[in-house]
């Protein structure tokens, strides 16, 4: 089951502003449908109009559609204090959101929506996800166009805004709110062993403290494992041009505006662009592991645009991986449009004892078969 779990204060359009976020994949990779939202607040007077505002939404957007969110009594969850200004007040909130991670929804998909209510509540909410939410997908901030958040006031919801407004900040337009994701790593223990899993993307905070603790390198799981080490493959490919290459304006993650996605590596020196879209295999074998020919195709797209965009500029693309060969279509595809098929050969054991403190020697090019010979 999918879930949403988001904090609440006393701004009702929170809980259902994250909940169509979600839904219509405002500021995510792809839309989630949940199909029980749960919000946790304090006892604050007035909570009880907010949450009841919260079920009235949920069940037109169920009468207006095939959804059959649930949004009852059960999920309406605080706890006793009206605010969190005591020491107790902050120990039962911190149990109650433990308790709805840790036991009620450990084995669910859950989104963690930490917007609403106090600061307090966002950073024990996102304690307790590090330490045990193990069933927690993603957390999130919500952005939200600052007159809707205005409108959604508790002061302003039902006093100065009509009916219609009201649907608004209730069921906000595209483009009026979106998700943030917020990366952090999860810390996981059984038998006395430690492990971590990344949730979200990788930041350069995250890899700044990895470098600093080492040993918890290997303690990553595998698929975060693989997406810490790409993260760094390419910020190594970035400097590699910049420093070898004399490429002198040279981003990571760069986003081609108004198109999807981004480029892994965009270098430019006079009238020449470089893109790369970049690959790293993890305990890489030459005869397992190829390059694939979606790798081909993603960087395909992006480098069409730029030579339509940029007809006078020398435009020029590479798949850049450790391994040393790809897959009969991928050679087919790079061919066809003038891709170029880099290696920089194996590497992997430069990640062993850090993270940055490395660098790929030479990036080279791969030694393709007769018939799709790159020049």
């Amino acid at each position: 089951m999918n879930v949403l779990i988001s904090l609440l204060g006393l701004s009702p359009g929170v809980a259902t502003g994250a909940y169509y976020a979600l839904y219509h994949g405002w500021g995510i990779d792809e839309p989630i449908k949940v199909n029980k939202v749960i919000t946790v607040g304090t006892n604050a007077q007035g909570i009880d109009r907010v949450e009841d505002e919260i079920e009235r939404e949920f069940m037109r957007w169920n009468s207006d559609t095939d959804n059959n969110i649930q949004y009852d009594e059960t999920c309406r969850m605080r706890i006793e204090g009206s605010d969190l200004a005591r020491e107790k007040d902050v120990k039962d909130f911190r149990m109650l959101i433990t308790k709805l991670l840790h036991e009620d929804y450990k084995n669910d998909n859950v989104y963690l929506a930490v917007a609403g209510g106090r600061k307090s509540m966002a950073a024990l909410a996102a304690v307790t996800a590090q330490l045990y939410g193990y069933g927690v997908q993603g957390m999130y901030h919500l952005y939200v166009d600052e007159n809707l958040e205005k409108d959604g006031s508790f002061e302003n919801f039902w006093s100065s805004i009509d009916d219609r407004r009201q649907r608004e900040v209730m069921r906000p337009p595209s483009g009026q709110c979106n998700l943030v994701p917020i990366p952090y790593l999860q810390f996981k223990g059984r038998d006395g062993e430690i492990s971590l899993t990344l949730r979200g993307e990788v930041q350069d905070y995250i890899i700044r403290y990895l470098d600093e603790n080492p040993s918890f390198i290997p303690r990553i799981e595998e698929k975060s494992k693989g997406n810490v080490l790409g993260y760094m493959f390419e910020v190594k490919v970035m400097e590699y041009l910049r420093q070898s290459g004399g490429y002198t304006r040279v981003s990571h993650h760069y986003t081609l505006p108004g198109h999807r996605g981004d480029i892994d590596v965009f270098a430019e020196k006079d009238e020449k662009i470089l893109i790369c879209e970049c690959k790293l295999f993890l305990n890489y074998n030459s005869e397992c592991h190829l390059v694939e020919s979606k790798k081909v195709d993603q960087i395909v797209e992006r480098v069409n645009i730029l030579r339509d965009r940029y007809p006078d500029a020398k435009v020029e693309a590479w798949v850049v991986s450790n391994a040393e060969n790809a897959e009969d279509d991928a050679w087919y595809w790079a061919k066809k449009y003038d891709i170029k098929m880099k290696t920089t050969g194996p590497i992997e054991d430069r990640f062993r004892t850090t993270l940055i403190d490395w660098r790929i020697p030479r990036i080279y090019d791969m030694k393709s078969p007769d018939q799709f010979d790159q020049k």
